[in-house]
């Protein structure tokens, strides 16, 4: 922002001259920018996302089963063999 002068002069072969002089103003722009109307928006779903690509990522390593032995896992007898490994 502010106030500039620019002056242009001109001259020919001849000698003859010309001066034109223009004042241009600047004034600042007080409206916020996309970031600052947007930037938390952009932040939260930026941060889903990642978070359920990293939870799809996760769960395709495990096979998309919740269990991952016969532990814990009520009605399996302990003596019957896992699910196979991936």
């Amino acid at each position: 922002a502010g106030v500039y002068t620019v002056t242009l002069s001109v001259s020919d072969v001849e000698g003859l001259t010309d001066t034109d002089t223009v004042t241009i103003t600047v004034e600042a722009d007080d409206s916020p920018s996309f970031i600052e109307t947007y930037g938390l928006v952009i932040g939260i779903v930026a941060a889903i996302v990642v978070a359920a690509a990293v939870a799809m990522m996760l769960m395709k390593r495990k096979g998309g089963k919740g269990a991952s032995s016969n532990e814990g896992v009520e009605g399996i007898d302990s003596g019957e063999p896992g699910p196979p490994a991936n």
